[in-house]
């Protein structure tokens, strides 16, 4: 998994629709987002482990739990 935002193309996306004051406010935003999205993740996960009935969450209950949370925020 990716321990950090790619604020390169954040950066160049946010110079190009704002101003200089809210780019920070921005990626603060976007940088919130991303650990918001990774905790449900690990949530979900760790709720399918428990369906499974295995005490280590594994790549598949990961991939199902993606799965998931990414057709649900979908809008």
């Amino acid at each position: 998994m990716l321990s950090k935002l790619p604020s390169t193309n954040l950066k160049k996306i946010v110079k190009q629709r704002f101003d200089e004051a809210s780019i920070s406010k921005i990626h603060a935003m976007a940088w919130l987002n991303y650990l918001l999205f990774e905790q449900k993740l690990a949530k979900a996960a760790a709720d399918y482990a428990k369906q499974d009935r295995s005490a280590v969450i594994r790549e598949q209950h990961v991939r199902k739990a993606a799965k998931s949370i990414l057709g649900a925020s979908k809008g």
